[in-house]
């Protein structure tokens, strides 16, 4: 009986940085701790998106294709960032649930649910308890792709703002009261250390309703900030902490 936090830092975050996340993190630990409960928190790092895509139909078919284990989940680099984390986060709750006493053990467990197919089968086992049906996934009438109008690396990427882009195209919501498009969202198709050159595909935005795409599109493109030479990459688990 015990909980594992997922506590993000960075420009796409509550906490902006790593040291304010690792307080907020120990709070929330010492609350757990005072009711008796076994807790870790991991600290990771949302000064870029994580993944390919943000938007509902295209995380669920990101994280499906990595349930399935399939050869685009192991050829992709950005699937493999979600597939990262997510057996991270599910080897600190085998950690913590007493599975074993070794991370390494847990991580291993993690992993071969993915290669034999039993993450997958109860996933499917849970869509079917709530009546889902994964080839009812919806796709979007429109797309289109967002170019870099120069040449560079990416040095920066504003995650924020790329939230906000994705409540303009109704992937997300400002208030209680908006109605979430399924179809809607964007496909990262650079971060941050990517070489750029002007033309090249950078962002492509979905969605039923195109006429929403021009304001996501200047959102996204000043969201993006070039050096003339590569910047170190950041780890996406900065700390873990129990």
């Amino acid at each position: 009986d015990g909980l594992v936090l997922d506590v993000k830092f960075g420009s796409g975050a509550f906490m902006k940085t790593v040291e304010d996340a690792e307080q907020l993190a120990l709070r929330l630990m010492a609350i757990a701790k005072g009711y008796g409960k076994k807790v870790m928190a991991l600290l990771t790092n949302m000064n870029q998106p994580l993944g390919r895509y943000a938007g509902n139909s295209l995380e669920v078919f990101e994280c499906v294709e990595i349930l399935k284990n399939s050869k685009l989940s192991q050829d992709d680099p950005y699937f493999l960032e979600t597939k990262e984390l997510s057996v991270q986060l599910a080897a600190h709750m085998l950690l913590v649930g007493g599975y074993s006493n070794s991370l390494n053990d847990c991580l291993a467990k993690a992993n071969s649910t993915l290669v034999d197919g039993s993450a997958y089968q109860k996933f499917l086992d849970l869509c079917n308890v709530h009546g889902g049906d994964l080839n009812s996934l919806p796709n979007a009438l429109n797309s289109v792709d967002i170019l870099a109008d120069k040449s560079g690396y990416i040095a920066k990427i504003n995650t924020e703002k790329i939230g906000i882009a994705g409540i303009l195209l109704k992937a997300g919501r400002a208030t209680a009261a908006d109605i979430i498009e399924p179809t809607a969202g964007i496909a990262f198709h650079v971060k941050i250390g990517s070489q750029v050159r002007g033309g090249d595909k950078i962002f492509t935005l979905y969605g039923k309703d195109a006429s929403l795409f021009a304001e996501a599109k200047k959102l996204l493109l000043s969201s993006v900030e070039l050096n003339e030479e590569k910047v170190p990459t950041e780890n996406l688990i900065a700390k873990i902490l129990a």
